[in-house]
């Protein structure tokens, strides 16, 4: 891979070398997180190693009498952590008047794409890079898959490229490091094996080939070198010998090679193991950086919690798996895109077989359960002396009943889940959690749900909870996200925050535009019913009409103070909002004021129009909701909770309101005024609720 190459091929041939009778300085970055810090941290390591040149400076290299690395840091003159990208240039041209020729290589670059979704945040990368082209002996490395280069399109629409002709994809720059044609990967076996014990016959040497050639007729180096690998450790060296693994011979090496890293985990690491392997891919076919925290937390199960830290040594010490360094926490990611397919489908079969496995188990209880069940019967009718005895083994048999019954839920969920069924997954475990409270609630002993049973309904919806939660995650904000909002037409997620910004999002979480303008935080969000206007307001007393280009439509300001609330009507023509005041304004779409309702004793907290746009509901910290009509005419007034209340919404066909309240429920109330259900308390407050649509 690029990363293999660039670790065992380009450093070292860089590494201590006169290029122009200058040192050469490389320093690689693989952290996009904090780009900036980690490059200064990568700077000052590489300075603090340079042992050829003596400098005069003391702010760019340490002095010969401080022995340790660290010490020799801390005579920069820039505090640590707080090193600006201009003080980095600042270093890089010092370093240039210091006869050292600086490489900076950006490995993995297509990771800093996945973690800078913001424009802005780009932008300062740009911009550095633009101004480091243009530094004296300082060359710049790119290293990313050839699927992320047209990213690198935005950065010439942006910045002064001229260094570089304005053509950052010009042929003259870009070293394709690809995969072998079959001619060159048979110079390649040739050339490996001629030096090694290991002899291949040419017939096996064409089959192999054969196999390994893809459909666009390459031969991928990472398949070669893991397939070979595997030959030589199976010492598999004729025709007959590789023909024997079956149909797939390549897949089923593949897969060896696989299960002998696993094997070196331990047998009861296995199962383990494979969880670790299938949380480093993803169903994008990519490798995702996880945490060995976040490795934990996707297993969902506590007595891997132990294992991982022993299975990722393994992993890393096999080159399976590699280790970024990263503060606070080491980050892990799987070598290759390639093993992302093989590992995915190995664990599906895997979880599959071990699914069927375990429903054919609960069936079988469950159908001996039914037989003991039958057989308590017929003893009860014809021993009624043994009451007690007959007691114990109806007991006996209730308990069998429920953990088949609780085995049989859990492992539905699992195959929902591997199904990639995650919603239904989650449905499924949820049931499995509750009965499993009830039955435990209940008169029965604890004992009557085994301790395994128990863990096996945890462990299906914990798997289930966290692939739902983790499906999209709109990252961004810097601040406390208040208020989010799907578009009528489904295709855009609106985002507020204390930031003072709006983000416009697809809902695959890719970030389309940040809106600017508001001048404190921003507390709710609205779309039109054409989709094609977003209203926003703010603790700045304004409400904003924008479109989704981010252009600002109109500002309507008020002596609200601060604005909670903002809501437009179903036909698109009215705004209303809502805030410290304890007022409600309507306004038309042009910014005309049409009424404000007064009537609430506390802050309104949230204001919402029917879908039939007759009726507006507005809820309030005197803990009340109430209903208005488009004239500022009150209908009714609805109490029952006992502390403020955060939201109120109208049903799809607006017969129905839930509220959400401080009290810890949600309440679902008819349009007259009828508590219809209070549901279970949450733990805190309650902040929001909505319908399905």
């Amino acid at each position: 891979g690029k990363s293999s190459l660039i670790n065992a091929g380009l450093l070292p041939a860089l590494s201590s070398r006169i290029i122009g009778a200058r040192q050469t300085l490389t320093v690689v970055q693989t952290v996009y997180r904090n780009w900036l810090g980690e490059l200064e941290k990568r700077l000052d390591l590489e300075l603090a190693s340079t042992v050829l040149f003596k400098f005069k400076d003391a702010n760019l290299s340490p002095s010969t009498v401080q022995p340790t690395p660290r010490e020799r840091l801390g005579r920069t003159t820039y505090p640590k952590g707080t090193l600006t990208a201009k003080a980095i240039l600042d270093k890089l041209y010092r370093c240039s008047q210091h006869n050292l020729l600086t490489v900076l290589i950006f490995d993995q670059f297509e990771e800093f794409f996945f973690l800078a979704t913001d424009l802005g945040q780009r932008h300062q990368f740009y911009d550095f890079l633009a101004q480091a082209l243009n530094l004296p002996f300082v060359k710049i490395i790119l290293s990313m898959r050839e699927d992320y280069l047209h990213y690198l399109l935005e950065f010439e629409r942006y910045k002064d490229l001229s260094v570089i002709n304005n053509n950052i994809l010009d042929q003259k720059l870009r070293y394709h490091l690809g995969d072998l044609s079959p001619e060159n990967a048979k110079n390649v076996i040739h050339s490996l094996t001629a030096v090694s014990q290991l002899k291949l016959e040419p017939a096996l040497i064409e089959a192999l080939l054969k196999d390994l050639v893809t459909n666009t007729g390459v031969v991928r180096l990472i398949e070669l070198q893991v397939v070979g690998a595997q030959l030589q450790a199976e010492k598999i060296t004729t025709l007959p010998g590789y023909r024997a693994l079956g149909d797939d011979p390549k897949t089923v090496l593949v897969e060896r090679s696989l299960s002998q890293i696993i094997y070196d985990c331990g047998p009861e690491n296995e199962d383990a193991v494979w969880e670790v392997l299938f949380s480093l891919t993803d169903q994008r076919g990519t490798r995702p950086l996880k945490t060995q925290a976040e490795l934990a937390v996707s297993n969902g199960n506590n007595a891997t919690l132990t294992q991982i830290p022993l299975i990722l040594e393994i992993l890393v010490g096999s080159g399976l798996v590699f280790r970024v360094p990263e503060t606070p926490q080491n980050r892990y990611q799987l070598i290759h895109d390639y093993l992302v397919l093989p590992i995915r489908q190995k664990y599906k079969q895997r979880t599959q077989s071990n699914i069927k496995v375990r429903l054919k188990q609960s069936e079988s209880q469950l159908l001996r359960v039914r037989k003991q069940r039958l057989r308590a019967i017929a003893i009860s009718t014809v021993m009624a002396v043994l009451a007690v005895t007959n007691g114990g083994l109806r007991w006996r048999a209730e308990a069998q009943r429920i953990n088949a019954m609780l085995s049989a839920l859990s492992a539905s969920s699992e195959a929902l889940f591997v199904s990639n069924k995650t919603f239904d997954a989650l449905l499924e475990g949820l049931r499995a959690a509750k009965k499993l409270q009830q039955e435990e609630q209940q008169y029965l002993p604890s004992r009557t749900v085994e301790a395994d049973t128990r863990l096996q309904v945890i462990t299906a919806l914990s798997q289930a909870v966290y692939s739902v939660s983790e499906h999209n995650r709109l990252e961004g904000h810097s601040d406390i996200v208040s208020s989010i909002s799907f578009s009528p037409d489904g295709q855009f997620i609106a985002s507020t925050s204390r930031d003072k910004t709006v983000k416009l999002w697809h809902p695959d979480g890719k970030l389309i535009q940040t809106i600017e303008g508001h001048q404190d935080s921003v507390t709710s969000v609205s779309f039109s019913a054409d989709s094609q206007l977003i209203a926003s307001s703010s603790w700045d007393g304004t409400v904003r009409l924008w479109r989704q280009t981010g252009e600002l439509v109109r500002t309507i300001t008020t002596d609200a103070g601060h604005i909670y609330s903002v809501s437009f009507s179903q036909d698109g023509q009215m705004i209303a909002a809502a805030g410290k005041d304890k007022k409600i304004r309507l306004w038309t779409v042009d910014g005309q004021l049409i009424k404000t309702f007064s009537g609430h004793r506390g802050v309104v907290r949230s204001v919402s129009f029917s879908r039939d746009g007759k009726i507006i509901a507005s809820a309030s910290a005197d803990n009340t909701i109430k209903l208005w009509s488009q004239s500022g005419t009150l209908l009714n007034t609805l109490r029952g909770h006992s502390a403020q209340v955060n939201c109120v919404v109208f049903s799809p066909d607006s017969q129905l309101i839930a509220s959400a309240s401080d009290d810890q429920t949600v309440r679902l109330w008819s349009t007259n005024g009828k508590l219809i259900k209070t549901f279970p308390k949450h733990q805190r407050w309650v902040l929001g609720v909505a319908f399905r649509a």
